[in-house]
């Protein structure tokens, strides 16, 4: 897999995550989506751009998700695009509630092959910070969650073994 599709692979995945958020922020029933159009165009902005990032995959990782229907995720990018006066938004919040959670798995699924997720510490991200080792890290809610390739879980078990940092005082 080329670092250009992992790259686009994630971005899609921030879109998805972004309409999960907007489902929870505005209300997870179609009846919100249909009185709100904030919402209505969140969502489909968000598809659109999914739709737009999937033409720039390459066509082995197109067959490596073959789960995917890549020609319909970006018919469905057309139709927002060309189309958009005549969206159904029935149909636009099946795609909210049943592509797009199905999009995202299949996308971490194959992403997993790649990297490993991992639920740290702050003493932990500290004692990784030190080690000079590349990865990267998100908090939130107070949970620290690192990403890092798969190919490096025993270095990263090895670092978070060994002794923590000392804390200065």
């Amino acid at each position: 897999m080329l670092n250009r599709d992992v790259s686009i692979l994630e971005h899609i995945l921030e879109y998805c995550s972004d309409i999960s958020d907007f489902r929870k922020k505005h209300g997870n029933t179609i009846e919100n989506f249909l009185s709100d159009k904030i919402y209505q165009y969140a969502c489909n902005m968000a598809i659109l751009q999914i739709g737009e990032l999937s033409t720039k995959l390459s066509d082995d990782i197109k067959k490596e998700i073959p789960d995917i229907p890549w020609h319909q995720v970006k018919g469905l990018r057309n139709y927002l695009a060309h189309d958009y006066g005549s969206i159904r938004l029935e149909d636009m919040w099946d795609t909210i509630v049943n592509d797009i959670p199905e999009l995202e798995k299949a996308i971490r699924s194959n992403l997993s092959e790649i990297y490993r997720y991992k639920t740290i510490t702050e003493t932990e991200l500290k004692l990784l910070q030190d080690s000079g080792f590349k990865f990267s890290s998100k908090k939130k809610g107070g949970i620290i969650v690192i990403k890092y390739y798969f190919d490096d879980e025993d270095v990263i078990n090895n670092i978070l073994k060994s002794n923590p940092p000392s804390l200065k005082r």
